[in-house]
């Protein structure tokens, strides 16, 4: 017979004898101790004041092999350990994608570590690139020059290092250097100049001594890489600024002749990876697609600008019948706007080159383009403008022809073609690549179960633990209730770590949605997510919580706190094992993703032209 002790009053059992010898087996077992007592119910041996004696459970003694083996072994090896580790970390608040929040914290940290490698080049260098992501001004824009004076400052302190003085220069045509010259582009496309008293867009014209500075940072990185078409193709932009014509066109001639074109892109992506890497350790595929999106090319628009410049002169010249001047230009022009297209390890700059190109070959011997007829509103359709420009190319041909240039034209005809076809089968493979997103997304979606998982898991070792300790005592054991006081403190008391605990863990969360907006360029906050993240790292206690509660209040002789706390100790311990499996299925799974992911992102980085080839099945034309 089960007594009840409550009010110190005795009265008959409602549960059979049978149930009563099951529960004292599993009680025995160690297993479901406290079910017996969850409502204030004793055994026998309880009721006569006997402590019953802590007993090893095989089951438990099991769920904690589990535990440990699968949080050990996802940690050890190396296919998960970077994931594991990383997810461990973020559970303390340690996210390398906050950085790309621009949060204050974060940009103290990484300046106090910037600092602490004063000899070190490539840190230095990632550290003034960081600007890219991480410096902002007061209105949360960011602050160009400062980022700019940066990378001077290192390039001077770190003297022959390419890679240095082309990010520089860079970051210097994004706020200083700014080639404006609207006049060429209106003799190139025949376009009239505004009407006196026309309401025109004011442009920012560029410091005289900022592009002074930029022209011999120029010759200097054609000192320290003399083969590179880059450096003087820059130094003939910031002269077409300054309407120095005769020395661009002396640049170009010589960017012309080089035998590379070398942006040194990668170089920057691995200097501002390496800072993030040291400080977060490696942060795995998202932050370095973070890094790579944050690289900027504000050279592109002012190179376009140059080669209207230069196409417009030649032009000029043909008019005047200075044809062979005019077809050097045109020539000098082609050279390097090949090399930008069939080097540039970006498809963007591939595609900049490409655009180059068409210029060189526009309006020969002055004569107005063929423009494509138009069936529909929003502009020409493929066939249709792929006629005007088969009808413009065989003007081209046969100009150069008749001036004595057949070879020439020849070759202008062979880049055009391989110029269509790196278009379209560029285009086709940015939706497979690694920015298609669809692999990324995936692995955003991995890494947010298992940290959520991981969260809960951790808090229901935390909560069986704290249990298990309650239920073992005097107090308990001997079936009194709790005492509501400090139940109810204690509750609190871990109720609010839960909270700060998912608020962490809801941010690492919202800082993956907040970096591959980044990315993606689409709107929206990151808050949401990280609320929704924030709640579902309290999802099993909380619910375990509820279904005790209402299980005690449905059996109306239960006590609430100690079935909830008899509960906790019963499920924790078993429900962490179980989640523990889950987790390392969901993070060997992410890993892989992962890993997948980077090596795409590496050798995207190296060419992304050659990269988008070979997953569509096809090799690189040039």
């Amino acid at each position: 017979m089960l007594k009840h002790k409550d009010n110190e009053s005795t009265e008959p059992s409602t549960v059979s004898q049978d149930a009563v010898d099951r529960l004292r087996q599993l009680t025995d077992a160690g297993i479901g101790a406290d079910l017996n007592t969850m409502g204030g119910r004793k055994t026998d041996s309880q009721a006569a004041g006997q402590r019953v004696g802590p007993r090893i459970s095989p089951v438990k003694v099991a769920c904690s092999l589990i535990v440990v083996l699968s949080l050990g072994a996802a940690v050890i090896w190396p296919k998960t350990a970077n994931m594991a580790t990383s997810q461990l970390k973020m559970l303390g608040g340690i996210n390398s994608l906050a950085i790309f929040q621009g949060t204050e914290s974060e940009r103290i940290k990484e300046r106090a570590f910037i600092a602490a490698h004063p000899d070190d080049a490539t840190i230095q260098f990632g550290g003034a690139l960081r600007g890219n992501v991480s410096q902002v001004n007061a209105q949360g824009a960011l602050s160009l020059q400062e980022r700019a004076e940066q990378l001077r400052s290192v390039a001077k302190k770190f003297p022959g290092h390419p890679e240095i003085l082309a990010a520089t220069l860079r970051a210097e045509s994004q706020g200083e250097v700014l080639v404006h010259r609207a006049d060429a582009s209106q003799f190139l496309e025949n376009k009239p100049a505004p009407k006196t008293g026309t309401v025109a867009v004011k442009q920012k014209v560029s410091d005289a001594a900022a592009v002074k500075r930029f022209i011999e940072q120029c010759l200097e990185g054609e000192r320290v890489d003399p083969d590179n078409a880059y450096f003087p193709l820059l130094r003939a932009m910031a002269h077409t600024d300054l309407r120095q014509d005769k020395d661009a066109f002396a640049a170009l001639h010589m960017a012309a002749s080089k035998k590379i074109w070398r942006e040194y892109i990668p170089e920057e992506f691995v200097a501002n990876r390496t800072v993030n890497r040291t400080m977060y350790g490696q942060a795995g595929l998202i932050a370095e697609m973070a890094i790579s999106a944050a690289i900027l090319f504000p050279h592109y628009a002012n190179m376009r600008e140059l080669s209207r410049v230069v196409a417009a002169e030649a032009i000029r010249m043909e008019l005047q019948g200075r044809f062979a001047e005019g077809m050097a230009l045109r020539r000098d022009l082609f050279e390097v706007s090949a090399k930008v297209r069939n080097d540039s390890t970006t498809l963007i700059g591939s595609l900049v080159g490409g655009a180059m190109l068409d210029v060189s070959r526009m309006r020969p011997g002055g004569i107005l383009p063929v423009k494509a007829k138009q069936s529909r509103n929003d502009g020409p359709t493929a066939a249709e403008a792929k006629v005007a420009r088969d009808i413009n190319r065989k003007r081209f041909v046969d100009f150069a022809t008749k001036h004595g240039e057949a070879a020439f034209a020849d070759r202008v005809i062979e880049s055009a073609k391989l110029g269509d076809a790196i278009r379209e089968t560029s285009q086709r493979g940015m939706d497979r690549g690694v920015y298609g997103m669809e692999l990324v997304e995936r692995l955003a979606i991995g890494q947010g179960i298992g940290l959520i998982l991981l969260s809960n898991l951790v808090w229901m070792l935390i909560l069986g633990a704290i249990t298990a300790a309650v239920v073992r005592s005097p107090r308990f054991v001997a079936g009194n209730r709790l005492a509501p006081g400090p139940f109810v403190a204690s509750v609190a008391g871990i109720a609010l770590a839960m909270v700060v605990s998912g608020a962490i863990t809801g941010m690492s969360v919202g800082y993956t949605v907040g970096a591959m907006n980044g990315m993606t360029g689409e709107a929206g906050s990151m808050l949401p997510m990280a609320a929704i993240a924030a709640g579902l790292v309290l999802a099993l206690p909380t619910l375990l919580t509820v279904i005790l509660a209402i299980w005690a209040a449905l059996n109306k002789r239960a006590s609430f706190t100690r079935t909830i706390t008899g509960g906790f100790a019963v499920v924790a311990l078993p429900a962490a094992a179980l989640m523990a499996l889950a987790w390392v299925g969901v993070v060997y799974y992410s890993a892989g993703l992962d890993v997948q992911g980077t090596a795409e992102l590496m050798e995207m980085l190296q060419h992304e032209g050659k990269y988008l080839f070979r997953i569509m099945g096809k090799t690189w034309p040039v």
